[in-house]
């Protein structure tokens, strides 16, 4: 009975005084819902396996080492069932997209 939900992150006082703009947090990943970057939304829930999750995952990294290894057929395959949902996909210019805006957005799209 110890609760989940806490009103503050620990590591938010710690950004604050490396003096960091990022903030980082480590999930489990099981518990992880949705992955929300520049490049989209991967709503995890919605994969059926490992493989879908890595792949949807990888979709919405970017340009990154991780999005670079993403495997071009299935990312399009879940991007077409709505697992992952790009900033146009959304009505969104690809130019104002970032990470707030998307995260604010995530909640309509569930």
């Amino acid at each position: 009975m110890v609760p989940t939900f806490v009103e503050r992150l620990d590591s938010l006082e710690l950004a604050n005084k490396l003096k960091r703009k990022l903030l980082l947090v480590m999930i489990y990943g099981d518990e992880v819902s949705h992955n929300v970057t520049e490049g989209g939304i991967a709503n995890l829930l919605l994969c059926g396996s490992d493989a879908e999750r890595e792949q949807a995952i990888r979709g919405v990294a970017g340009f990154t080492e991780i999005g670079r290894g993403r495997e071009r057929k299935a990312v399009e395959a879940l991007r077409q069932r709505g697992v992952i949902r790009r900033p146009e996909d959304l009505g969104i210019d690809v130019l104002d997209a970032n990470r707030q805006l998307l995260a604010a957005l995530r909640s309509r799209t569930s």
